[in-house]
């Protein structure tokens, strides 16, 4: 799986793109809550899709279940692991989501 760059994609398109900071990232993201992320098997094909973290196993890297059934062939509960840039919002299930997506 290939994880399009949030902050990146920020940084290009400020009024149209808003994500949570790095810092908001580091502070918030924590297992039990949802992270939104992009990606997909390959650069021209990325879906942006909720996933259940489960584990935080270094500063910037995630690990968890996807919660989509995505157009490209992942289900429901598969693992993923990505890094905290690649996040574009995240929520606890009893909060609205934080960033503009």
């Amino acid at each position: 799986m290939i994880f399009d760059n949030a902050q990146r994609r920020h940084e290009l398109n400020p009024d149209t793109f808003e994500v949570p900071t790095m810092d908001q990232l580091r502070a918030n993201v924590t297992t039990g809550m949802y992270v939104k992320v992009v990606g997909g098997p390959d650069p021209n094909n990325l879906e942006r899709f909720w996933v259940l973290v489960t584990a935080l196993p270094d500063d910037d890297w995630v690990r968890g279940d996807c919660a989509n059934n995505l157009l490209s062939g992942m289900k429901i509960g598969e693992g993923l692991t990505f890094r905290l840039e690649n996040i574009c919002d995240y929520y606890q299930p009893d909060q609205e989501a934080k960033g503009g997506l």
